[in-house]
């Protein structure tokens, strides 16, 4: 690799600030409209139930002796004051009776309309998920030979991995947590960079499929990051740049923090190891496209190499995060394990034999061994609890 140019460090931190701004702001305007129509919060809450059920059992009423009984409506983050009718010795006449069961009956319209706005979007989600999924997949595929097929696998074995343990997340509705806004983040940062990679694969089947995954992947990975940020139905009101600030300064406490034990001593060297790495292949990109059209044809090689070094940083820095928590035993550490491990291979493979590169080798071939043992350990310590 070519010496490390300062200019990098700096395009990567601009880069890793803009991105999630303005895909923050891009969700804060386009749910402006939905957020007005929400009522606020509930305030007299002596009985609530959700919109759905509401639909299905609606207050029952008769033309016999009842008193007011009012209570609070909540859904979605709408709250409507209904009244709910309760038999007494009192007596009051038809056309009271009539007025209040015209009175008392929830308009759930809007509350069905949303519910349904909710089941597409997760639903388009999940899909697009899976999309990138098998498009990273297939890309593998078509490689003309096994030595390609190792070059292609070292980039797309993590975001299709990654694509699928984010599947997972906005089917059990997670995506709001830390770990998958960090990956939601990282895999649309490798779609965007992706694109401009297409150079880099001279079979043309390989390149169009490229193109279109990572456009997909861009595009549905600012949508699981809005969501995650303003929930399914963007009622939520965040600020991009608390949300930004909050993440930085927990990226760099987790860095910091003591070590607990050899397992997060482990990842936190790998993390930094791949981070050095990937400013590395930054600087060669930087350097490919400042040299001209010479360089260009070689800029497409140094982008794949650079945006798989920080997806491999991303995950490794997220199990060190894991294993200062005690988390990972999850099915989503174990599997994120497994694809660094796979991914870690993949590249080990490559560099000992199609590009020459003996101690990038070493360092792939020692953090894959680490990541298949942690995720072997933890598979065997879930099987033992769970009998």
């Amino acid at each position: 690799m070519r010496l490390f140019n300062p200019l990098a460090l700096v395009l990567h931190v601009l880069l890793l600030v803009l991105l999630p701004i303005g895909t923050a702001w891009a969700f804060t305007a386009g749910s402006s409209s939905s957020v007005r129509t929400a009522a606020g919060a509930c305030t007299q809450s002596s009985w609530s139930k959700p919109g759905l059920l509401a639909a299905v059992h609606p207050p029952i009423i008769s033309r016999k002796n009842y008193s007011r009984n009012r209570i609070n409506y909540c859904s979605f983050g709408r709250c409507e004051n209904i009244t709910r009718l309760k038999a007494t010795t009192s007596s009051v006449s038809n056309d009271d009776a009539s007025m209040l069961e015209t009175a008392s009956v929830p308009d759930l319209n809007a509350d069905e309309k949303m519910a349904k706005k909710i089941v597409g979007r997760k639903m388009r989600v999940q899909n697009g998920y899976k999309i990138i999924a098998i498009g990273y997949a297939l890309n593998v595929l078509f490689s003309v030979s096994w030595v390609i097929a190792f070059h292609v696998a070292a980039s797309m074995t993590l975001p299709a991995g990654i694509a699928y343990i984010l599947n997972g997340a906005a089917k059990n509705d997670r995506l709001s947590s830390d770990t998958y806004k960090r990956l939601n983040l990282a895999l649309g940062f490798y779609g965007f960079f992706g694109f401009f990679a297409k150079s880099a694969f001279k079979q043309r089947m390989i390149s169009i499929l490229w193109g279109l995954t990572s456009v997909v992947t861009m595009i549905n990975c600012i949508k699981g990051y809005g969501y995650g940020l303003k929930g399914w139905a963007l009622s939520d009101k965040v600020n991009p740049i608390s949300e930004l600030a909050d993440g930085t300064k927990s990226y760099f406490a987790t860095l910091v923090k003591p070590i607990k034990d050899w397992k997060a001593f482990g990842y936190l060297v790998a993390t930094l190891l791949f981070g050095y790495m990937k400013l590395l292949a930054l600087s060669d990109v930087i350097t490919d496209v400042f040299s001209g059209s010479s360089g260009l044809q070689f800029a497409g090689r140094n982008i794949i190499q650079y945006i798989r070094l920080m997806l491999l940083s991303t995950l490794t820095f997220t199990l060190k995060d894991a294993a200062d928590r005690d988390r990972l035993m999850g099915t989503t550490f174990i599997e994120t394990n497994i694809f660094v491990a796979l991914a870690s291979t993949s590249m080990a493979v490559l560099s000992f034999t199609r590009i020459p590169n003996l101690l990038f080798g070493r360092i792939a071939t020692g953090i894959a061994g680490f990541c298949a043992l942690n995720a072997a350990v933890s598979i065997a310590q879930k099987k033992r609890e769970a009998q």
